[in-house]
């Protein structure tokens, strides 16, 4: 299922960004390249600073989802 994409994982949340096959053709017609690539940085980019404003950690993962960890006294 396209777009944003949230899970539970043992360390917190994890927050995925997934494009249709439709957004990634389109995107790939668009003068400057890869708008599939740049969309996800932006709502990484989005999420980790939100998230971190509010206290929480966020780690990266490779390819380019976060997991949001859970704050100490959240667990439970």
């Amino acid at each position: 299922m396209p777009g944003l994409q949230v899970s539970e994982t043992p360390a917190g949340v994890l927050v995925a960004w997934a494009t249709s096959d439709g957004f990634t053709a389109l995107a790939a017609d668009q003068p400057g390249g890869d708008c599939g690539d740049g969309m996800r940085v932006a709502v990484q980019a989005a999420v980790s600073c939100l998230m971190t404003s509010l206290g929480y950690p966020v780690m990266g993962r490779p390819n380019g989802d976060i997991i949001v960890l859970v704050k100490d006294g959240d667990a439970g």
